[in-house]
């Protein structure tokens, strides 16, 4: 499994920090927490998708609403 937007080299740092956090406790919280961040930076990368594919954000705000713990199940 590898990340679109986050590289190898940057995971050491990311891991660091994520431990750092209280909220997160094992390994899979740390794997959660970077696949979300991933996602996100990836979203920010194609922000310019947002503007021509109609119903994209509403799509992108049930997933990030998901993974916030928002939405109780996806659809």
């Amino acid at each position: 499994m590898g990340f679109k937007i986050i590289s190898i080299r940057e995971i050491p740092t990311w891991i660091k920090v994520l431990k750092a956090d209280p909220e997160v406790k094992t390994n899979l919280d740390i794997l959660q927490e970077l696949t979300l961040i991933d996602d996100l930076l990836y979203i920010e990368k194609s922000f310019a998708l947002l503007r021509k594919k109609k119903g994209l954000r509403d799509l992108l705000e049930t997933r990030i609403g998901y993974e916030l713990g928002h939405i109780d199940n996806l659809q």
